[in-house]
């Protein structure tokens, strides 16, 4: 199984991640439910830890990786 690619940016308020470039500095905008966020996207490039569960793929069997919640990566500073 192939490992998900490393997000290059995250938002500072609803931690959406962002695998595109393009995103940086940019309004998040992600949609929950009724309401959007207003957050800012900023860069992460060295801020993630390849989840021990699924190595990355997001993936744990058959279904979506529980710890990682099928991201593949953890955020370094979100780990304490």
């Amino acid at each position: 199984m192939n490992k998900r690619p490393l997000p290059v940016a995250v938002c500072a308020t609803c931690a959406h991640i962002q695998y595109d470039a393009d995103a940086i500095d940019k309004p998040c905008r992600r949609k929950d439910g009724l309401m959007r966020c207003n957050g800012k996207r900023r860069t992460s490039n060295d801020d993630w830890l390849e989840c021990p569960t699924c190595y990355a793929t997001g993936r744990d069997g058959s279904t979506v990786c529980l710890a990682c919640g099928g991201r593949g990566w953890f955020e370094k500073r979100k780990q304490r």
